[in-house]
């Protein structure tokens, strides 16, 4: 893949969301070791409010021309895409789990180490614990998202109350393909609010 035309701070925040792996590309002889440790000692990615300075100030720091700090810039990026060393490999050994849950205008998120089961969307999960914050026993999992932190692999249930509706989620899904609601409603949806939106009415309604 050519990496000429790719943005400089998007490849900056690429490399160093991959510490755990680049590193292994640090003091091996490369002519990009010096630009390859000062992404390492600025931790762009993994400090909150360290935005990516200009270029100016790089260039300054790094004691490059702006065309040969690229270069090496898209030395390191290639070799992290083609992964032709063993050492560039994903090798993501921890797992975390993390229950997101919502009931009314409450919400709360708790972390699992290890669970002997995984529960999978649709299925039902009770809860014996929160009861006083959430004031809600029951849930099912209406999504599940995978997100690679370093060499952890962080796993997150969203859980909403009560009992999954296959119907419910299939008209959500259908609603949220027909633009009749955005995608910020499909994420967050309020059920009662969308139900009156796609006038879904109960029977002893109508």
């Amino acid at each position: 893949m050519k990496t000429e035309t790719l943005s400089t701070k998007d490849i900056i925040r690429d490399i160093a969301s991959m510490k755990h792996i680049a590193i292994n590309l640090l003091d091996i002889g490369r002519e990009y070791n010096k630009v390859l440790k000062y992404i390492f000692d600025n931790d762009f990615f993994n400090r909150e409010g360290n935005p990516i300075p200009p270029k100016n100030e790089i260039l300054e720091a790094v004691g490059l021309k702006s065309s040969e700090f690229k270069r090496q810039l898209d030395l390191i990026y290639q070799e992290l895409l083609a992964q032709e060393d063993p050492s560039l490999y994903f090798n993501f050994q921890d797992v975390e789990f993390r229950f997101a849950l919502r009931y009314l205008d409450r919400s709360h998120e708790f972390t699992v180490k290890t669970l002997p089961v995984v529960p999978r969307v649709g299925e039902q999960i009770r809860l014996t614990f929160f009861r006083a914050h959430i004031e809600c026993p029951l849930f099912f999992v209406r999504s599940i998202d995978h997100h690679f932190v370093g060499n952890r692999q962080i796993v997150t249930f969203e859980l909403k109350p009560w009992r999954y509706n296959r119907f419910w989620e299939w008209t959500l899904d259908e609603a949220v393909v027909r633009k009749y609601i955005s995608d910020s409603e499909y994420r967050h949806p309020d059920d009662d609010h969308l139900k009156r939106k796609l006038h879904i009415r109960p029977r002893w309604a109508e």
